[in-house]
C-alpha cells in the first residue's frame, strides 16, 4: 500500500504510549492509587505470578466491596504479562459486581479504561484501543477529575490511534482540543508536541501547506536542542518527501537524526526509529539501496535493543520497506521473504490460512502495515510470474483497505480514502486483465468489474444506505438522535461557511460532528448492516450482472493512471473488455474537447462545425465504437473520472460529415443513454414515495442574484408547466428556502430552476433561492427526497472531481440523500433551449414514459424539428441535460384534470333534465 504507507510514514514518531510523565506515574506504589493512570510491565509488582493468589485476592476485596484495589490489582495482574493477560484485563467491565460511586472508584475506574486503551494497542489491535480510549473520554466528561491530564492519557493516544488508522477528521478534532487545554496551561513543549502532531495529520490529508505552517510554529515553542526539534525536523521532511523533494527532505532528517542520536529517553527513542525509517524511504526514493537498507536496519536493531516485544507495526513497516529494496532490484524471492516475515509479525497464524498459507477474506482486520505486507507479496509474486497468486494478494490487500475505511465515520475520510485506493485497484485489474486475455476465464472479467466498482461512489452508496435505514427506523432513538445531529451539523457548516468570522460555530461544528462519529460506531455495533461492505468479496460481481434488467446495456469505465478500461456488460454476462493504454495522452484529448466545445459555450461549436463534428467522432471512436458493435436497446454509462463530464448522447457514430446538422449521427439516434454513479447504485433498491410525497413542485426564479436582469425564458417555463401539470409553483420571491425544505420532504417530482453556482474557496455547489443560498451539504439533514428531482439549473451535475468517487455535485447529493433519479446539467444552459426541452420531457413523463426515455425523446424532438436557427441542433443546446439514476416511471395529473371533472358533474344532472324535457315533451 505505497500510497497510503507514504501518508502514514511518520505516523508512529507521534505516539505517546511510553511518556516519560506516564512511567514516572506508574513507579509510585499500587496501594496509594495516586494519580496511578498508567502500569508499565517494568514497573508493577510481581507478587501475582500465580493466578491462585489473585483469585483469592479479588474474592476477598469483593466481599469486602473494596472496587478500588480490586480494580487496581486486575490492572497490575495484566501488567506483568499483557500478552497473554490482556483477556482477562478486557473481562474487568463485565465482572464488576456494581458502578463506580466514589471520586477513588472513579479514578480507578478510569485508569483501567485507560490502560485497556493502552495494552490493546500494545498487542496491535487499533480498533480496540481506540475504542477503549473513546470510552475513557466519555467517563471523563460525564465524571471529571480536577488531578487528571486528560491531553497526556487520552487526547494524545487518541488522536494518534485515529492516525494510525487513517481517520484524519476525528484526529483534527483531538489534536485542537489538545491545544486549547495545552495553551490555556501555557505549557509549552505540549503545545510543540501536538502541532507535531498536527502536522502530520494535515500532511496525511494532503494539505502540505497547512503541515508545514503546524511544524513552524511548534519549533517556536521549543527551547533550544530540546529533544522534540528532532521530532519536528523529522515532520518537515516528511512534508518535504510528500513534495517529491528528497533532496531537502535528506537535509531535514539528516537534522532529526543528530538532534535525537545520543537521548535515551522513550520518547526520543521512539522518535529516531520513525527518523531511521523516513531516511531509509528517502535514499530508496533516490535508489541508493545500500544506504536504504542501511537505515532500515539501525530501526530494526533499534527494536531489538529498546522495544523488545513490542512495537510490532513499526518492525512490520521496516521489514515491508526493506522488502520494496528487493523489489527494487529485481530480487523478488528475497522481497518475498521480507513480506512473509512481516506477515508473521501481523498475523503469526497466517501460514494455517487458504490461498497458499494467506489470510481469506474473513480472517482479515483493519491494518495498514497488513496491507502493505499483502501489496509487496503481490508486486513479489508478480515479477516471478505468479499472477494468479499475485492477484489473490492484491485483492486479500484492497479489502484489508476495506476494513480500515469502514471505520471512517466521515464521509470526507472514506472519500480520501477512496482516492488513495485506487493506485493499487489499477494494478489489480491490470493482473486480472492479463489473466483474461490469456484464458478467457469468466472469474478474471468477473474480478475486473468488482474491483472497478469498488472505486465508484462507494460514499455514496454508503449515504444512500444508511438514509434508506435512517428513514425506516424514525423511532428509534438512537436514529432520532442521528437525524438530529446530521441538522445540527448542516447548520453550523452553513453558518460557518457563510460567517467565517466564528470561531464559536467552528468549535460547535467539530464537536457536533465528533459527537456523529461516536454515534455511529454505537449504531453500527447494533446494527451491522449500518455499515455494509459491499465489496467484491460481499457482494460479488456475477450478483450484480445477473440483476441488470433484460433491456439495458450497461458501460462501465475504469479510468487509471496508466490505461483505461471498458466493461460492457448486459443480463448475466460480460461481453468485451478493452483497454486502452496512454492514458497520459487520452486524458488531456477529452479534457480539451469538454473544455472548448461545452464549457467555455457555443461559439466554437458554431464557428466551426465540421471541426466539432471530426473531435466528436475521434472521441467516439476511441472511447466506444469497439464496445457498441450490436444493436441497443438502452444503454446506461458508468463514467470515470474526465468522462463524467462529458454528454456521451452527442458523440458522432460515422465519419461522414453532412452540412446539415439535422443529419448528423448522433448516438441519441441509435439508443437511449442515461448515466449512473456505480452499478451497484444503480441497481440498489429504489425508494418508494410515502403517503404524504404526492404530486409535483416547482420552484422558478427568473430574476438574477442581483435582479438587474430578468430572465424570461424562466418564467415562459414555468407559465408552460402551469397550464400543462397540476401542483405547486413557487416563483420568484415565493421560491424561499422554507417552502423548498418542505416540498423536498412531501413531493414525489421537485422542479427546481433557479441559479447554481459554486460558493467559496472550497467551491461547494449550492441553489440560490429568494431568501438564501441551498448548500448540498444541507441535503444530508433531509429525511426524505422525492423520486425524481428535475435540476434545471447550470452546472447541477458538475462540481469537483474526487478521483476514485466520483463528481461532487447537486445531482449526487440528491442521490445521497435518496432520490431514484435526477435530471441535471453538465454546464451553463441555453434558457430558451432548456425551457422547450422541459416542456417535452414533462409531456412524454405525464403519459406514463420512463424518465429516462422522456428526456430521450424530447431530446430526439429537439434535434428533429425545424429552428429558426440550425445552430440550435447542435449538441451545446440539447446535450447539457442529463439523466443520472434508475429506470421509473412517475405518474402526474394534468393541470386540467379538475376541468374535466368539473364538466363532467355537470353533465349528469345536464343529461337527465334534457332527457326528462325531451319525454315531458314527446308526450
Amino acid at each position: 500500500m505505497k500510497a497510503i504507507s507514504q501518508l502514514i510514514i511518520c505516523i508512529f514518531s507521534i505516539f505517546f504510549l511510553a511518556s516519560e510523565k506516564a512511567l514516572c506515574h506508574a513507579e509510585l506504589v499500587l496501594a496509594s492509587h495516586t494519580n496511578n493512570y498508567f502500569i508499565s510491565p517494568s514497573a508493577t509488582p510481581t507478587h501475582y505470578n500465580e493466578r491462585k493468589t489473585l483469585d483469592t485476592e479479588l474474592s476477598a476485596l469483593r466481599q469486602d466491596d473494596k472496587l478500588t484495589d480490586w480494580l487496581y490489582a486486575r490492572i497490575a495482574y495484566n501488567a506483568e504479562n499483557p500478552r497473554e493477560r490482556l483477556p482477562f484485563l478486557m473481562a474487568t467491565e463485565s465482572e464488576t459486581w456494581r458502578k463506580p460511586q466514589t471520586n477513588d472508584e472513579n479514578e480507578a475506574w478510569l485508569n483501567l479504561l485507560i490502560n485497556q486503551g493502552y495494552y490493546q494497542l500494545y498487542t496491535g489491535n487499533v480498533l480496540k484501543s481506540i475504542e477503549q480510549y473513546e470510552k475513557a473520554y466519555a467517563f471523563y466528561q460525564r465524571k471529571p477529575l480536577k488531578s487528571f491530564d486528560l491531553v497526556e492519557y487520552i487526547f494524545k493516544p487518541l488522536g494518534n490511534n485515529y492516525t494510525r488508522l487513517g481517520d484524519y477528521s476525528n484526529a483534527l478534532f483531538i489534536q485542537n482540543k489538545s491545544l486549547t487545554i495545552a495553551s490555556a496551561k501555557s505549557d509549552s513543549l505540549t503545545i510543540a508536541s501536538i502541532y507535531s502532531n498536527l502536522a502530520i495529520s494535515y500532511k496525511s490529508m494532503g494539505d502540505l501547506k497547512q503541515a508545514e505552517k503546524a511544524c513552524l510554529k511548534g519549533f517556536g515553542y521549543l527551547p533550544p536542542k530540546h529533544s522534540l526539534s528532532g521530532l519536528l525536523y523529522n515532520t518537515l521532511a516528511d512534508i518535504e518527501y510528500e513534495k517529491g523533494d528528497y533532496v531537502e527532505a535528506g537535509k531535514k532528517v539528516q537534522l532529526a537524526l543528530y538532534s535525537l542520536s545520543g537521548n535515551k529517553s522513550s520518547n526520543s527513542l521512539y522518535w529516531l526509529l520513525s527518523a531511521y525509517t523516513l531516511a531509509g524511504n528517502i535514499e530508496l526514493r533516490k535508489n541508493n539501496f545500500i544506504t536504504a537498507r542501511l537505515n532500515y536496519n539501525k530501526g530494526l536493531q533499534l527494536i531489538e535493543h529498546y522495544f523488545k516485544g513490542s512495537r510490532n507495526r513499526e518492525k512490520a513497516n521496516l521489514l515491508i520497506q526493506s522488502g520494496n529494496i528487493s523489489i527494487a532490484q529485481k530480487e523478488p524471492e528475497i522481497a518475498l521473504n521480507f513480506y512473509n516475515q512481516a506477515l508473521q509479525i501481523l498475523r503469526p497464524d497466517f501460514r494455517s490460512f487458504d490461498y497458499g498459507g494467506l489470510p481469506s477474506f474473513k480472517h482479515l482486520y483493519s491494518e495498514n502495515r497488513l496491507y502493505d505486507a499483502l501489496e509487496g507479496r503481490g508486486n513479489a509474486l508478480s515479477l516471478m510470474k505468479k499472477q494468479d497468486e499475485a492477484l489473490n494478494n492484491y485483492l486479500l490487500a484492497l479489502a484489508t483497505g476495506n476494513k480500515s475505511r469502514n471505520e471512517f465515520a466521515n464521509a470526507d475520510d472514506r472519500v480520501y480514502y477512496q482516492k488513495q485506493s485506487k493506485r493499487l485497484a489499477e494494478v489489480a485489474i491490470t493482473t486480472a486483465y492479463d489473466l483474461w486475455i490469456k484464458t478467457k476465464k469468466k472469474k478474471y472479467s468477473l474480478t475486473i468489474l468488482g474491483i472497478a466498482e469498488q472505486t465508484k461512489a462507494r460514499t455514496l452508496l454508503d449515504q444512500i444506505q444508511r438514509n434508506q435505514q435512517s428513514v425506516l427506523n424514525t423511532n428509534n432513538s438512537n436514529f432520532k438522535e442521528y437525524n438530529a445531529l446530521k441538522r445540527a451539523i448542516a447548520y453550523y457548516q452553513k453558518e460557518h461557511l457563510l460567517h467565517k468570522e466564528s470561531k464559536a460555530l467552528l468549535n460547535n461544528l467539530q464537536e457536533t460532528q465528533y459527537k456523529l462519529a461516536i454515534l455511529d460506531k454505537k449504531i453500527q455495533k447494533r446494527y451491522p448492516s449500518w455499515n455494509k461492505t459491499n465489496t467484491i468479496e460481499s457482494f460479488p460481481a456475477e450478483k450484480l450482472i445477473n440483476q441488470i434488467p433484460s433491456k439495458f446495456t450497461i458501460i462501465n469505465f475504469f479510468w487509471g493512471e496508466k490505461a483505461v478500461y471498458i466493461i460492457n456488460a448486459k443480463q448475466g454476462n460480460i461481453d468485451t473488455i478493452i483497454r486502452l493504454d496512454n492514458t497520459w495522452q487520452l486524458k488531456p484529448e477529452i479534457s480539451n474537447f469538454i473544455q472548448f466545445y461545452f464549457k467555455h459555450g457555443p461559439s466554437a461549436m458554431v464557428n466551426n462545425p465540421e471541426k466539432f463534428f471530426k473531435s466528436s467522432h475521434q472521441v467516439y471512436r476511441r472511447l466506444l465504437s469497439k464496445s457498441l458493435q450490436n444493436e441497443l436497446q438502452q444503454l446506461v454509462i458508468i463514467p470515470d473520472d474526465i468522462l463524467a463530464y462529458l454528454p456521451f448522447e452527442s458523440l458522432i457514430t460515422n465519419a461522414n460529415y453532412s452540412m446539415s446538422i439535422a443529419k448528423w449521427p448522433f448516438l441519441i439516434k441509435k439508443t437511449p443513454i442515461s448515466y449512473a454513479y456505480s452499478l451497484q447504485t444503480w441497481l440498489s433498491p429504489a425508494i418508494k414515495a410515502q403517503s404524504d410525497q404526492k404530486g409535483f413542485s416547482g420552484f422558478f426564479i427568473s430574476k438574477s442574484i442581483d435582479e438587474n436582469i430578468s430572465i424570461p425564458a424562466v418564467a415562459i417555463e414555468a407559465e408552460k408547466l402551469g397550464k400543462q401539470l397540476k401542483g405547486k409553483y413557487f416563483i420568484d420571491e415565493d421560491a424561499s428556502i422554507t417552502p423548498f425544505k418542505h416540498a423536498l420532504n412531501t413531493s414525489k417530482v421537485l422542479h427546481l430552476s433557479t441559479h447554481s453556482f459554486m460558493f467559496g474557496p472550497l467551491a461547494q455547489p449550492a441553489l440560490q433561492l429568494a431568501d438564501g443560498k441551498f448548500f448540498l451539504f444541507e441535503l444530508s439533514a433531509i429525511a426524505r427526497v422525492p423520486n425524481l428531482m428535475v435540476l434545471s439549473s447550470c452546472r447541477t451535475a458538475d462540481g469537483t472531481m474526487a478521483s476514485g468517487e466520483g463528481v461532487l455535485s447537486l445531482s449526487r447529493g440528491f442521490t445521497a440523500a435518496g432520490t431514484n433519479g435526477v435530471v441535471a446539467s453538465l454546464w451553463n444552459i441555453n434558457d430558451g433551449a432548456t425551457s422547450q426541452l422541459m416542456t417535452s420531457f414533462y409531456e412524454n413523463l405525464q403519459k406514463r414514459k420512463d424518465a429516462a426515455i422522456s428526456l430521450h425523446q424530447a431530446k430526439i424532438v429537439w434535434i428533429t424539428q425545424e429552428h429558426s436557427n440550425s445552430a440550435l441542433l447542435l449538441p451545446y443546446y440539447w446535450s447539457s441535460l442529463i439523466y443520472i439514476g434508475k429506470p421509473q416511471i412517475i405518474s402526474l395529473e394534468n393541470a386540467n384534470n379538475y376541468i374535466v371533472l368539473y364538466v363532467a358533474l355537470l353533465g349528469i344532472p345536464l343529461v337527465i333534465m334534457t332527457g326528462y324535457f325531451f319525454r315531458k315533451r314527446k308526450k
